[in-house]
């Protein structure tokens, strides 16, 4: 079957592609018309012998390039080389005749690519002279149907025709002007049934009014028609839904003479939506159902939640209470080691209890640190070393305009399980600073610092003292201090290394608790 001439016209002006001409007719003057290519979606360009000397902010999109950057530059800068000769034929062309056909051609896109434009060209006036004026629009997309739509008739008939929807076209009284061959397959009437006759007697009586109502008030646009569900009678008298989508055509007057538009049979796709609403009907019972349900079991849930919780903090307080009593049981035994100190005029073993008071009240303060914290299941290291120097400065009688101690630790945290043997190696390192570097009434510091590494906790023991004696293998020795020092670093799986080049240095690394302690 034919389809109508005037068809192919219509297509074509659905086309948002900008006309050069008609924006040219449009134009008074230069700043008129720059203000309108500066919102135009088409990039629009502007050259005097292939220079460019505009260019619309659509270049950002189009070849990604900043407009700026292209002025006084060539156009051939950016069009690949296998289209140099064409350009120039267009180029020859306009100067014979004063006219330039619409032209395509490829470039490569910094952005998107290798792309597909269309290029229309027309002569203007830029600066009171002669210039030429591209508008380009990237047809890539539609490259491969639309191509075929503009080049033949017969082309857009094959396309439609494959088309299993309804391809139709009436005029503003209703009455087709064409209709795809798919009308036999979805609604049972043959193309001969169909055209020259109107398309109200196929809807559903019913129904016919409102649709007719709607139509006719799209052809006076005072109402959108561009989708619509439409209640019909086939062929053979079942009911179905048609979908329609329609186009509005606009003649060179500006005027709407007739529409464009598709069908498609949607009876199943509604038969399916209204089982589905039966079926969400369903499940929202059976949702309110298991939300009850849901409701009963938080209820218990939280009833459950509140008894651990009640569980739980009763042993936290029982936690506390234990290491409260081991600190207490602990500052009994150094109190009975003070008592015995006094009845024993022995230095050497008066030295040996006071090791062993300082030893078992470095223990007992982690249990009263843990006493004291929020968190059980660590210890502010930071703040123990503080309060343990200062309890062994006062248990040496260390006078502290002699022996000043530094002390720059922060943020630094153990498991009770690090803690105990860490303070252990800190009280054994710091009283043996007090008791050695600075015998006499010689005066120095003690530099005690740490920080928090990915790799664990780093501490340094620092004095200015005499030193430890020449020729001391410190890790070898048979005092209990620095062998206990040894031992408990081994148990920590950490790393301790002394220098005495000034005074004595220990630099200590406990690792980060990854293992268990042995």
């Amino acid at each position: 079957m034919n389809r109508p001439k005037s068809s192919s016209t219509s297509i074509k002006k659905k086309s948002t592609t900008t006309n050069p001409n008609r924006i040219k007719a449009h134009w008074q003057d230069e700043k008129n018309y720059l203000a309108i290519l500066d919102n135009l979606p088409d990039l629009v360009l502007v050259h005097r012998d292939g220079i460019i000397l505009y260019v619309n902010p659509a270049m950002v999109n189009l070849w990604g390039l900043i407009p700026e950057k292209v002025l006084n530059t060539s156009v051939l800068e950016y069009i690949p080389k296998d289209y140099h000769s064409r350009i120039a034929d267009v180029i020859r062309k306009r100067k014979d005749t004063g006219q330039e056909e619409p032209y395509m051609i490829e470039f490569n896109s910094p952005v998107s690519g290798r792309r597909t434009i269309l290029i229309r060209g027309s002569t203007i006036k830029y600066d009171g002279s002669p210039a030429i004026l591209n508008v380009i629009t990237d047809i890539t997309d539609q490259k491969a149907a639309q191509d075929k739509l503009w080049e033949s008739e017969e082309k857009f008939r094959s396309m439609v025709e494959a088309s299993p929807d309804v391809i139709w076209e009436i005029d503003l009284q209703g009455n087709f002007t064409y209709i795809s061959p798919h009308c036999l397959e979805q609604l049972g009437y043959t193309q001969e049934d169909l055209i020259g006759k109107s398309f109200f007697p196929l809807i559903r009586p019913e129904f016919l009014p409102a649709i007719q109502n709607s139509f006719f008030l799209h052809v006076q646009e005072k109402r959108s028609f561009n989708r619509i569900d439409v209640p019909a009678n086939r062929q053979d008298g079942s009911q179905c839904v048609i979908e329609i989508r329609s186009i509005s055509k606009t003649g060179n007057d500006g005027q709407v003479k007739g529409f464009f538009g598709i069908a498609r049979d949607i009876t199943e796709n509604k038969k399916a939506e209204e089982d589905l609403h039966v079926l969400t009907r369903i499940l929202k019972s059976r949702i309110l159902q298991r939300t009850d349900e849901l409701e009963q079991e938080i209820m218990h849930r939280k009833a459950a939640e509140l008894a651990i919780t009640t569980s739980l903090n009763e042993k936290e307080i029982l936690l506390r209470e234990i290491h409260h009593r081991v600190k207490n049981n602990l500052q009994i035994i150094t109190s009975l080691i003070r008592l015995q100190k006094q009845q024993i005029t022995d230095p050497g073993t008066m030295d040996v209890l006071q090791d062993s008071e300082s030893r078992i009240r470095s223990m007992a303060l982690i249990h009263e640190k843990l006493y004291r914290s929020t968190d059980l299941t660590s210890i502010d290291f930071s703040d123990y070393i503080r309060t343990l120097s200062s309890s062994l400065i006062s248990a040496y009688a260390a006078d502290p305009h002699r022996i000043r101690l530094i002390i720059d630790v922060k943020d630094l945290s153990l498991d009770i399980n690090r803690a105990i043997p860490a303070g252990l190696i800190m009280n054994e390192l710091i009283s043996n600073a007090l008791k050695h570097a600075f015998p006499g009434d010689r005066t120095g510091e003690i530099n005690i610092t740490g920080k928090s590494t990915p790799e664990g906790i780093v501490l340094s023991v620092q004095d200015n003292g005499v030193g430890l004696p020449e020729g001391m293998d410190w890790k070898n020795t048979s005092t209990l201090g620095l062998h206990l020092v040894i031992t408990l670093i081994n148990q920590l799986k950490g790393s301790v290394e002394m220098n005495s080049d000034r005074g004595t240095v220990f630099d200590i690394i406990i690792p980060s608790a990854n293992e268990e302690i042995s």
